[in-house]
């Protein structure tokens, strides 16, 4: 399974996770957006492929509860500049952590989408899903 230190989204998640609690004040809005339109992209992908329903099912499950929730939880703010410089900073820290770790961005992608056509569930809260639904059949 792949780390869950190696998945930009959560990342993504912590950030909302610490504005919610009033930890900072510069909103994750802008990279909740650009989050939810890579998934958007991801899930086409994903139906070229011929990516299993159930797969399909979990992905847009786990990204509406990881972005879309807080996407909307944020609905009435403005993305200031210094929003939009944080979520490139954020990014790059990420990149940096990654390199740290002997990984680079394009591998991780190429992992998680490789996960996510074959329905491997390797990404922490795919599995996670898979996990409950094998439990309820």
């Amino acid at each position: 399974m792949m780390r869950l230190d190696f998945i930009f989204s959560y990342w993504i998640l912590l950030w909302y996770l610490a504005y919610a609690i009033k930890f900072t004040d510069i909103s994750p809005k802008f990279a909740l957006i650009f989050g939810i339109i890579e998934n958007f992209t991801m899930f086409g992908y994903m139906v070229y492929r011929g990516t299993p329903v159930n797969s399909l099912v979990r992905f847009g499950f786990s990204n509406f509860i990881i972005k879309a929730v807080p996407l909307y939880l944020l609905r009435g703010e403005h993305i200031r500049q210094i929003d939009i410089i944080m979520t490139l900073c954020v990014f790059v820290l990420y990149n940096a952590w990654l390199f740290v770790n002997n990984e680079t961005f394009t591998s991780v992608v190429s992992q998680i989408t490789e996960s996510l056509i074959h329905n491997k569930n390797n990404t922490p809260f795919m599995r996670l899903l898979a996990n409950i639904e094998n439990q309820i059949k």
